[in-house]
């Protein structure tokens, strides 16, 4: 059921966002990938998505499905999402990420000594909580900002130099104490902010927009054309943004059902006679990418067990052989599953040129607490056998 704003000046904002998303648009959206909550996935031609089904061309044929009965939607491997969202020359355009893995850019203002206030191109005013933010970066920086082990905040500046403690205000200029005196910073001054708040799962409908943006959103419903409109609940004037769909990087319906394997904690074991590998390695640059499940290149023979919540109810990852391993690429791979009750074999398959790309996934067994990932090496030994696991995740009950 479409959004409707009885907002003269909301009305009239969603008309104007309209009219500019209309210009230049194709009827048609782009190519999409629906994946399924058991880790398969469908490549389709987007023709239609609200709140409650997302209409779609499949094999020369018009289908629907219920967004219920589905994980997400993403873009496909031809048409990768990577836009950062800030932007350079204005110090005021700054990109806020929150614990939660949502990001915003826009315009900072005035705003209360307890929030972020953010000016966002499509959601209007937001006043986000300092103490939900984790990350603030300034123009066009996109490097790595570093966590302190102490719990301080840490300040990146433009010329390099960083400094940690307690960040009191963040608006027009920063403000920060320092062995216990405040002292304020200007904004193009700086690179970034870290605020040492710890992560959260983040839960409800999360989008992936195509400036950047990484939003919650509590209304989702069909506009006119190839638009979907949509309102986030951070909104302090509720707007109610027109989104066209070719703007959409990806949707995550549910997030609360997704916990990635990434940010669980990890054992990992080398078969006896390899003495030395490297280790898995997470393969986002900013660990945001879309459905908020990482890749980890597992880059040889090695056993990882990640140890699991008691209420996760699936496991699901997509195992790929790079195309630059399959000359001599051979291994097996397998998951299997540790409870009180002993050790349960899983899925396996075998990996090489002829099949580079398999879906592992299983309902875990009552009682698991460890899911365990073996890679083998084939008959050619353990040249080349180097794998990527492409949405490594677990699948929580839906009422998480």
């Amino acid at each position: 059921m479409p959004i409707l704003s009885t907002n003269p000046t909301n009305a009239l904002r969603v008309l104007l966002l309209a009219g500019i998303a209309s210009v230049g648009v194709d009827a048609r959206a782009s190519e999409r990938v629906i994946v399924m909550p058991d880790g398969t996935s469908r490549v389709v031609d987007l023709l239609g998505l609200d709140g409650g089904t997302i209409r779609f061309e499949e094999d020369g044929l018009v289908r629907t499905l219920a967004t219920a009965d589905v994980l997400g939607i993403v873009q496909s491997d031809a048409v990768p999402y990577a836009p950062f969202g800030a932007s350079a020359g204005d110090p005021m355009r700054a990109s806020v990420e929150l614990v939660t893995g949502e990001r915003y850019p826009g315009t900072l203002e005035a705003g209360s000594e307890d929030s972020i206030t953010i000016s966002h191109d499509l959601f209007g005013r937001l006043a986000l909580p300092i103490d939900r933010v984790s990350l603030v970066r300034f123009g066009d920086f996109d490097g790595p900002v570093p966590i302190d082990a102490t719990g301080e905040d840490v300040v990146l500046l433009a010329n390099g130099d960083s400094a940690k403690g307690f960040v009191l205000t963040l608006d027009e200029a920063l403000t920060i104490e320092l062995t216990g005196a405040p002292r304020v910073l200007s904004l193009d001054s700086l690179a970034a902010v870290r605020l040492a708040n710890p992560a959260e799962h983040p839960a409800g409908t999360v989008v992936w927009l195509d400036d950047g943006s990484i939003a919650q959103v509590d209304q989702f419903g069909a506009g006119t054309g190839a638009r979907v409109m949509m309102r986030s609940p951070r909104s302090e004037v509720d707007e109610v943004a027109a989104v066209r769909m070719f703007d959409i990087g990806a949707v995550l319906f549910d997030a609360a059902r997704v916990r990635p394997l990434a940010d669980l904690p990890a054992s990992v074991s080398l078969p006896t006679d390899r003495r030395w590998s490297a280790m898995p390695e997470i393969t986002s640059v900013h660990a945001d990418p879309l459905l908020f499940t990482p890749d980890l290149v597992v880059p040889g023979p090695m056993t990882i067990a990640w140890d699991i919540p008691r209420e996760a109810r699936r496991v699901t990852m997509t195992v790929e052989l790079p195309e630059a391993m399959r000359i001599w690429g051979d291994c097996i791979v397998s998951l299997a599953f540790e409870s009180v009750a002993g050790f349960a074999e899983g899925p396996s398959a075998r990996l090489n040129r002829e099949r580079p790309v398999v879906t592992l996934g299983s309902d875990l067994p009552p009682g698991t607490r460890r899911v365990v990932f073996t890679l083998d090496q084939g008959e050619h030994g353990p040249a080349q056998d180097r794998v990527v696991l492409r949405r490594p995740m677990l699948l929580m009950p839906t009422d998480q």
